[in-house]
């Protein structure tokens, strides 16, 4: 009985199609990681929103069925590139989000190349028609640190700035190009000046030397 329930809820957290966590869990698993307790060490993590590139087209041009295969094939290459600590959600659609404990920006942005690299690398060979689809993807990427976040709405606000940090950075990745890393606003901190990716406040601070 013990088993059959422990099955039962890994089943209710997961996406259907990739198996990959669904946004519910997600966003459960991040309340825990934004705030940290009242006397506790502030811990640095990082969210990488992922979107495959142009996916409407794969839709539109080989059927619902070819981009869920895209789908899922896309989801396994993500899952092999990250850490047993690592969370990978689907986000919603062609979006997925991924959470790094722990992250710095250099772990970060790594971490976020590896993935663009590997949804890169191969084509997507489709079951019909001897199709092969090169697919790309864009993330826009945040490092944060924890904060005292004991009450539930703020707990709220705090992953929604966070995640609109990333989204922002999503955004920009799109619109320069696309198939690339984009920073968005992060813990001073944590920032590095990397020539690939996209300039924001953070980063454009420590280049300057500031604090």
């Amino acid at each position: 009985m013990r088993h059959a329930i422990g099955v039962e809820l890994d089943l209710a957290s997961r996406d259907s199609l990739t198996g990959l966590f669904n946004r519910r869990y997600a966003m459960s698993r991040l309340s825990d990681i934004v705030a940290t307790a009242s006397e506790g060490p502030s811990l640095t993590y990082a969210l990488l929103l992922i979107d495959l590139d142009n996916f409407k087209r794969v839709n539109d041009s080989f059927g619902h069925g070819a981009g869920d295969e895209v789908l899922v094939e896309a989801s396994a290459r993500m899952r092999d590139a990250i850490g047993p600590k690592d969370l990978l959600a689907r986000y919603g659609g062609e979006e997925f989000l991924l959470v790094l404990p722990g992250a710095d920006m250099a772990q970060a942005h790594a971490m976020a190349e590896s993935i663009r690299s590997q949804i890169e690398g191969r084509a997507y060979q489709l079951s019909h028609g001897n199709y092969r689809l090169q697919i790309t993807a864009s993330i826009g990427v945040t490092v944060q640190q924890s904060a005292q976040c004991d009450a539930h709405v703020n707990r709220l606000e705090q992953i929604r700035l966070v995640v609109d940090h990333a989204d922002h950075a999503l955004r920009v990745a799109k619109s320069t190009g696309r198939n690339r890393v984009a920073i968005g606003r992060c813990a001073e901190a944590e920032a590095a000046p990397f020539e690939s990716v996209v300039n924001h406040e953070c980063v454009a601070r420590y280049a300057q030397g500031g604090s």
